[in-house]
């Protein structure tokens, strides 16, 4: 049997955020879910909704969206004063954050058109 921390220890934390990710790992998860979308500017962004409106306030769209543009949002401050400053991670990141040994299940959130950014991150492991 593993535990899976959905979006990251999500009841505690913001999340789909490196901070969410990161205390699922101190909580001893076997692994962590998280969702995925394409930006304009073909990142690989980790996110639920196809705009940034529920956790934000500010309404963009993930797909019309630049990664920048997206990373300039706060992820955090919804959820308490100790989080501001989350940013909106990208893949590559939140990979390389994770602990040896651990899983990390990604669901797509999007069409066929993030399947060549996405190989290209699991095929490139910062």
């Amino acid at each position: 049997m593993l535990i899976i921390a959905h979006r990251g220890a999500s009841g505690e934390a913001p999340e789909n955020t490196l901070a969410a990710f990161d205390l699922a790992w101190r909580q001893q998860a076997d692994g962590i879910e998280l969702d995925v979308r394409l930006s304009r500017d073909g990142r690989v962004m980790v996110h639920h909704d196809p705009t940034t409106k529920r956790l934000t306030g500010t309404d963009l769209s993930i797909a019309d969206s630049t990664s920048d543009a997206l990373r300039q949002l706060d992820f955090g401050i919804w959820k308490g004063p100790e989080f501001a400053g989350q940013r909106m991670p990208v893949l590559d990141e939140v990979l390389a954050a994770a602990p040896p040994g651990k899983q990390v299940v990604i669901e797509i959130k999007c069409g066929p058109e993030i399947i060549p950014a996405l190989s290209q991150v699991l095929n490139n492991p910062a």
